[in-house]
């Protein structure tokens, strides 16, 4: 693992399983000889690299020396590492899967899905370098603008991937800018040992980034929604500029977002999802799944944990307190992908259950789905929360509105600039994100940045020594450790994996 570190080659981040490569319904050059030639000569040399990328994060690779089902696919770490630690989601029971340790908040340093997770995203990183690289020092020649687009993509990517580093590993920007981040390797030169920069430094090179993407790309570029587009760009900066509390800015890159035209609101909720790579303006940029990616549903299937259609495990569930606001608003269509209803009353382990369908049912298969990164709704959300936080509370309400609008709501039901009695503008904006994105990794930091401590005061597995003997619905589990962790507790940040450790000597743990 030492070599994908230092002196890394392109082929090392783009040999991948030929069928893998398939399955990206893309062309590929099957020899697994990538060569800075042909990304110097050829279009198709640079869209090997970017088709290369996207084949990472759905990949099943050998990690550690084995492969190891669910616990070695990036998207399956990106989605669950984030909502199983929220309180969004009840476990049904214990369960060996690492993924148990987030739920848990018993973190380790070995701990095998989160060590994935690192592992795969400096790959994306270096692959990504490689491309940046060449064109900072003039060595991409005839730059068209399908070449210019492309590039732009792997400055998007290593962005994501650090943006996405940085909320696993480390402190909030809005709690501590100043705090330790993630080593940046933005060449393939660098040594082994490398300290982790600053949160802000961090942040500061995301932006630099998407920055350079956004001049590379256009509208007329766009290749589709299972790329990252001039669109994502925009999206993306206004999700980094909420995440570092800087309301104009955000304010500023969703405008651009949503006055592209590109996008618009879903008024189909249900159906959004199954569709959601195909054809549908909601989206801004999925991940592009075909039914010879999913490695069965209890691997790389997002549905698995949520669901049992079609062969899930079901262990994951929807919390007391989201489902609770689902059933108070029975009209709101963001309801619709659960299942079963409160009233059916089934429990496993003692636990009330409650599936999700939201990554289910693409092309009629129940554990298919092209998980969502980015798609305009958020965008709005986004926006929303900025003009609350300056005080703009009629634009905050009417972002709102223009969601609830299509969710179900008819008119008396809308806010129409004003907020409930007792709640504020704020407190109104993360309600309706919670009920928009439950799922979609959003909700830890959500709480994370507003300084918002988690409370998972209801009966579940994450209450250490549980038996279904102690669970009763009638009352309400004890305050503990466990079901209340702080906002800046350590516990919600992973541990650097062991082996970056090992390897990096200069690189210091989290407490």
């Amino acid at each position: 693992m030492k070599k994908y570190f230092t002196k890394t080659i392109l082929i090392l981040f783009c040999t991948i399983n030929i069928a893998i490569l398939n399955s990206c319904n893309l062309d590929y050059d099957l020899t697994d000889s990538i060569t800075a030639d042909k990304i110097l000569n050829s279009t198709d040399g640079l869209s090997q690299i970017c088709n290369g990328n996207l084949a990472l994060m759905k990949a099943q690779l050998q990690f550690q020396g084995q492969f190891n089902g669910g616990n070695s696919i990036y998207i399956r770490q990106y989605f669950y590492s984030s909502e199983f630690a929220s309180d969004n989601v009840v476990c049904g029971h214990i369960t060996p899967d690492p993924l148990f340790l987030s739920f848990t908040y018993q973190h380790t340093p070995n701990q095998l899905d989160m060590g994935y997770f690192w592992w795969v995203s400096y790959k994306m990183i270096a692959s990504a370098n490689t491309v940046t690289s060449m064109y900072e020092n003039n060595k991409i020649e005839d730059l068209t603008d399908l070449r210019k687009q492309m590039i732009g993509e792997n400055y998007f990517i290593r962005a994501f991937s650090y943006f996405s580093l940085l909320n696993f590993y480390a402190t909030q920007y809005a709690i501590d800018p100043t705090a330790l981040g993630v080593p940046l390797r933005l060449t393939n030169t660098e040594g082994t040992d490398l300290a982790r920069s600053s949160v802000a430094d961090c942040y500061k090179q995301i932006i630099s980034d998407l920055n350079t993407a956004e001049k590379l790309m256009s509208k007329e570029t766009n290749r589709g929604v299972a790329y990252p587009s001039i669109g994502a760009v925009y999206a993306f900066l206004s999700r980094v500029y909420l995440y570092m509390n800087d309301n104009y800015n955000t304010i500023l890159y969703a405008n651009k977002a949503i006055e592209l035209g590109s996008y618009s609101i879903d008024n189909e909720f249900k159906s959004y999802y199954p569709n959601a790579s195909s054809g549908r303006k909601e989206t801004i940029w999925c991940l592009k799944f075909l039914d010879e990616d999913v490695l069965g549903a209890s691997h790389g299937a997002l549905s698995s944990m949520y669901n049992v259609a079609g062969g899930g495990w079901g262990e994951e569930f929807a919390s007391d307190p989201l489902r609770k606001l689902y059933q108070d608003r029975p009209w709101d269509t963001r309801g619709s992908y659960l299942l079963d209803s409160v009233s059916t009353n089934l429990f496993r382990d003692g636990v009330k259950v409650m599936y999700v369908s939201k990554f289910s049912n693409q092309d009629g298969i129940p554990t298919l789905t092209s998980p969502v990164f980015f798609r305009i709704s958020e965008v709005y959300l986004n926006r929303a929360e900025a003009y609350a936080k300056k005080g703009n509370i009629q634009s905050a309400l009417d972002d709102l509105d223009a969601l609830n609008i299509n969710r179900g709501y008819s008119n008396n039901q809308l806010y129409h600039g004003v907020v409930p009695s007792g709640s504020t503008a704020l407190e109104q904006v993360l309600l309706i994100r919670r009920l928009e994105l439950a799922f979609e990794g959003h909700r830890k930091f959500d709480l994370l940045r507003n300084k918002i401590d988690l409370d998972r005061l209801y009966w579940g597995y994450h209450i250490p020594n549980l038996v279904p003997a102690d669970i009763n619905y009638n009352t309400v589990p004890a305050k503990d450790s466990y079901t209340y962790i702080p906002f800046n507790d350590s516990r919600n940040l992973f541990y650097i994996p062991l082996q970056e450790i090992e390897l990096n000597k200069v690189c210091i743990q989290n407490k």
